[in-house]
């Protein structure tokens, strides 16, 4: 059962969401054009750095880990980044389960090359995630390792 699904095609990126976990048919399907659904990234400012250092996080750059512009720290925990890493902004709750809402934010993680798109909730991950885009309104818990290489397709 796949409950939704994200990939590329060319210069469209396409959302597809089996919400009544038939599958077949998506029951919904939305297209954009490359990486819309991603927001434009900024810099962190000393005060953001101060306050994920605060809970936990550490970067092997600081200069190279982006944000949403209405980005909140308070969403990011015991978090290591390696490489360029963009974070969206975390500022929803995300059904984890029928009728069990979670606050979005990203918790135990290490992120390497990484982006995370809005009120995504990804936690609890042992090893590492490297080379991932990871779109909106995504839910990544209990993994150890999720890698992919340049060129790789999937689903396709």
């Amino acid at each position: 059962m796949w409950y939704a699904k994200m990939y590329f095609s060319g210069e469209k990126e396409f959302f597809e969401n089996d919400a009544f976990g038939m599958q077949g048919l998506p029951s919904k399907q939305l297209e954009l054009p490359f990486l819309e659904s991603l927001l434009t990234f900024l810099e962190l400012d000393e005060k953001e750095i101060r306050q994920l250092e605060d809970n936990n996080c550490w970067a092997e750059d600081w200069q190279r880990v982006m944000v949403a512009d209405d980005f909140n720290p308070n969403a990011v925990r015991n978090v290591t980044f390696y490489g360029d890493v963009k974070l969206g902004s975390f500022d929803k709750s995300i059904e984890v389960s029928k009728t069990f809402m979670r606050r979005t934010g990203v918790y135990n993680a290490t992120l390497r090359n990484v982006t995370i798109g809005n009120n995504s909730l990804v936690e609890n991950v042992g090893n590492y995630i490297n080379n991932y885009v990871i779109g909106s309104d995504c839910y990544i818990s209990n993994i150890c390792t999720m890698e992919t290489t340049e060129g790789a397709t999937y689903g396709e």
